[in-house]
């Protein structure tokens, strides 16, 4: 019996002294094992901004770890900030997407403290990010980030805080994606609003530390690496939305997104429009998309952008029936993390001088002083031509163009007329005159009046007359007028210049095949207007020519003697970068006789197309002519 007792006793001793050295060496003990981090004292805060309640934060080779040391789900509910920042908690590389470099670490805590080292000089500063609601619900998930530096000083050049001390804008906000990969975890932030924060200017900054308005750089890629994933389920609809995190020759990392649409309107224009924002899916794996040989993609403005590594956008996306890419187009992005799905039809009327539209006015006399009244308002696609009364012969047509908000054209004549609802086939009568639709002159009646036009076939203008015989009696004739419709082109590429990508769509409908540029020949000045100032080539010059690119990466410039006739130098020689749907407007005389010079156009792979500069002809009054290969 008392060998049993001291038996006993002696157990309970040495299981008393393994429970002593196991709670000595428990993690929640100051002593913390290699690898592991203990709670930070205020001063190790202030210089590394460390979680002081976050729990271990070791990392397991090959897996991606939140700072509990839990392997990331596939399948995450983003719908609270709480479960977003579990997720991202812990070690991030901040690439830079175009040269594809490390910029820098980002660590974060699962409370949403930051710290953030750069690669290139080792400058570092921390804070804290969060994400909250702009444009979705509180039951929806957050579709906005926060980010804020407590201390970015070593972050800043210090030229830079010398002359902005007292307004460092230590802080930024926008929109954000999150999605895992075949072997990598990505987070993608972008700054919206003005893009003139010191994050985006120097903080953040992979073109440089530099303020220059042009080159900040007002998105961000991290990503976190992991170990290979099971491949992600695929869409197997035909067409979807999805975000582009990454690519390679043969095809796309590509995340499923949901739209959630509604009814807005453009605070400036008042322009009405169905509005999108995207959201991530519960399952947030990208799956890898092939691209299928002979994908259409013509309709993309952007195309370096998804040749690119990482494109980084929203597109819908079009797959064959294999399942493979077959085509993707770009959705128009119209303010913060708002996207642009459309029209609504607007609401117009007019009641006197005054045009209505969508609740706002408009006097007409601001455009058009000798208008008494307006006397129609007709809609024509993306078009409502305001019809003004100025006298019993003549009037003025107002063009209001719905995606600009704005009037831009504008004819002073009588008894517009046009085919279906293309306004490039429109003709006009000024007295005994026929213009086309750009004001060329393209017939005329030698007595009588005009009253009317009737477009009698695709290539005949009937021209409806009055006139008064010798003996007084009124008779009416119709004088036909040969005309072809010239410079559709011209037209679509005014809209898309007005209207963005979906005009451009239809102004590639225009496109014949190879087609490497639009040029044009003084084209209206509404339409000059709104392109960049001129290059002077020839000093005084009253003509203009214009180069519409429609490849990525030309190369435009003239060819010609350095010297005109007279002995005066010309400006020669100079080289001008062009991409897709950017155009280049020359000062250069235009000769009837021999050509001025020549139009170089050099394309990235078919390389170059030589035009002759010369007045443009055809049947009919022509100022526009694709340049193919």
């Amino acid at each position: 019996m008392t060998k049993r007792i001291i038996s006993v006793m002696i157990c309970l001793i040495i299981m008393g002294w393994l429970m002593f050295f196991s709670i000595k060496n428990s993690p929640d003990n100051n002593d913390v094992p290699d690898g592991s981090m203990a709670s930070a004292s205020s001063d190790d805060q202030a210089e590394g901004n460390k979680d002081v309640n976050d729990p271990d934060e070791e990392e397991a080779e090959g897996e991606a770890l939140n700072l509990n040391g839990q392997e990331v789900s596939h399948e995450v509910d983003l719908s609270s900030e709480d479960v977003i920042l579990e997720f991202l908690a812990g070690e991030w590389t901040m690439i830079n997407r175009d040269s594809r470099e490390d910029f820098g670490t980002l660590r974060i805590g699962v409370r949403g403290t930051i710290d953030f080292v750069r690669t290139g000089d080792d400058a570092s500063g921390y804070g804290t990010i969060g994400f909250s609601h702009l444009m979705a619900t509180e039951d929806e998930a957050p579709d906005r980030f926060e980010l804020e530096f407590d201390d970015m000083k070593d972050l800043i050049p210090g030229e830079a805080l010398a002359s902005d001390d007292d307004v460092v804008t230590n802080e930024t906000s926008g929109i954000f994606h999150i999605g895992i990969g075949e072997d990598r975890d990505y987070l993608y932030l972008k700054e919206t609003g003005n893009g003139d924060s010191m994050i985006s200017s120097y903080a953040f900054n992979v073109n440089g530390n530099t303020n220059d308005n042009e080159n900040f750089s007002n998105e961000w890629l991290f990503v976190r690496d992991r170990g290979l994933n099971e491949a992600a389920g695929k869409v197997s609809d035909e067409s979807f939305y999805a975000w582009a995190w990454e690519r390679d020759s043969d095809g796309v990392w590509l995340q499923p997104m949901t739209l959630y649409e509604y009814e807005t309107e453009d605070e400036y224009t008042g322009r009405r429009y169905t509005g999108g924002y995207f959201s991530e899916k519960k399952e947030i794996e990208a799956g890898y998309y092939q691209i299928a040989s002979g994908a259409d993609m013509s309709n993309l403005l952007e195309t370096d952008r998804w040749s690119s590594e990482y494109p980084l956008m929203i597109y819908e996306v079009f797959l064959d029936k294999k399942g493979k890419i077959a085509g993707v187009e770009e959705i128009d992005q119209s303010y913060y993390n708002i996207y642009d799905l459309g029209n609504i039809d607007p609401e117009f009327s007019y009641d006197g001088t005054k045009f209505i539209i969508n609740g706002r006015e408009r006097d007409i006399h601001e455009l058009a002083p000798a208008a008494t009244a307006i006397m129609d308002c007709i809609r024509v696609g993306d078009w409502i031509i305001v019809d003004c009364h100025v006298n019993p012969h003549i009037g003025v047509y107002e063009f209001y163009n719905i995606n600009s908000g704005d009037f831009e054209y504008e004819i002073e004549g009588a008894n517009l007329t046009w085919h279906g609802d293309d306004l490039s086939t429109a003709v006009y009568s000024n007295y005994n005159q026929v213009f086309d639709f750009w004001g060329h002159l393209i017939g005329w009646v030698d007595e009588g009046e005009i009253y009317g036009i009737e477009l009698m076939d695709e290539e005949t203008v009937g021209a409806k007359c009055r006139i008064i015989d010798e003996a007084g009696r009124e008779k009416e004739f119709i004088h036909e007028i040969e005309y072809r419709p010239q410079d559709k082109a011209v037209l679509s590429y005014y809209e898309y210049m007005l209207g963005g990508n979906r005009q451009w769509r239809r102004f590639r409908d225009e496109m014949p095949d190879g087609a490497a540029a639009l040029v044009m020949v003084n084209p209206p000045e509404r339409i000059l207007d709104k392109m960049q100032e001129a290059e002077v080539y020839d000093p005084g010059a009253y003509d203009r020519l214009v180069v519409v690119s429609l490849m990525d990466g030309e190369n435009l410039h003239i060819e010609a003697e350095p010297v005109d006739e007279s002995g005066r130098e010309k400006y020669w020689g100079r080289f001008h970068d062009a991409n897709r749907g950017e155009a280049t407007v020359f000062e250069i005389t235009v000769p009837e006789g021999a050509p001025s010079g020549t139009l170089v156009v050099s394309t990235p792979n078919f390389g170059e197309i030589l035009w002759d500069i010369a007045p443009i002809s055809g049947e009919s009054a022509v100022m526009s002519k694709f340049l193919t290969m």
